[in-house]
């Protein structure tokens, strides 16, 4: 989350994920939901404070970011869901 101010409570997430007993490709999963879920609302307070403002240049600029992030977590989230099957079905991923 470099940039932005780190949020302690997104931190403390990010380092319990990190030290559970969760299988590795489980925690990249979990971790890289709970960061860009930070930003996705990060982008949805910047974006209600654009349109207040009426500045539409930069809303668009924002939207596009969530966007972004929403369909990195929508792929990764797919891509986890394929190889988790995969596994319990005895394959090697």
């Amino acid at each position: 989350m470099e940039g932005k101010k780190r949020d302690k409570d997104t931190m403390a997430a990010y380092t319990a994920i990190m030290a559970s007993d969760l299988p590795e490709v489980e925690k990249v999963h979990e971790a890289f939901k709970l960061v860009t879920d930070f930003y996705i609302t990060d982008g949805e307070r910047e974006m209600e404070l654009l349109r207040a403002m009426s500045d539409r240049e930069n809303l668009v600029k924002v939207q596009i970011k969530v966007s972004t992030f929403r369909s990195a977590q929508a792929i990764l989230s797919e891509a986890f869901r394929m190889a988790s099957r995969q596994t319990a079905a005895g394959r090697k991923v």
